[in-house]
């Protein structure tokens, strides 16, 4: 199997009919998505895939999310991941929203991601320019546009040091 890199661009076009890898042609089940049509949309559908895989080849290697290292910043997100797991949820839902704090001073605008059968959810700010991100970022007073019910315990994304706040 070949190692794959991701150029900053995704194609619709090549999103593919067939992936032809070893003789045996396989169907792109993303074909045509809607989300895939930059970085940004990319990478919001592979989260609420639960694809943290595919979310670290899609982010930018050399910046920070979080004020972290890519690398520290995903491995949270493969916790996150496993802790959603653990509380049987296979994917997660996605409602937009933003910062409600007083003393931000920009419009901060992120998605509430909950978990399909938990209802444990994180609030993620998303900061990008273009169709790229530029950061990523906990938020903890984040208010969706539209009401919430029925949810569980949040999960902080935090540094890899505070794992109590993941539980």
């Amino acid at each position: 199997m070949s190692n794959m890199t991701y150029s900053g661009q995704l194609d619709p076009g090549s999103a593919g009919a067939c992936v032809q890898e070893d003789g045996i042609k396989k169907i792109n089940p993303y074909q045509g998505h809607p989300d895939l049509q930059d970085q940004v949309g990319a990478v919001l559908f592979f989260l609420q895939q639960l694809d943290i895989g595919m979310v670290d080849m899609l982010l930018d290697e050399g910046r920070t999310y979080q004020d972290i290292s890519k690398a520290d910043f995903v491995n949270i997100l493969f916790k996150v991941r496993d802790v959603f797991h653990g509380a049987g949820d296979h994917h997660l839902e996605r409602l937009p929203g933003g910062c409600a704090g007083k003393t931000c001073g920009i419009n901060c605008r992120g998605y509430r991601f909950i978990g399909n059968h938990s209802g444990r959810y994180f609030d993620l700010i998303v900061e990008q320019k273009d169709g790229r991100i530029t950061d990523l970022y906990d938020c903890r007073i984040f208010r969706t546009e539209e009401n919430c019910s029925g949810l569980a315990a949040k999960i902080h994304l935090s540094s890899a040091q505070d794992e109590e706040y993941l539980l």
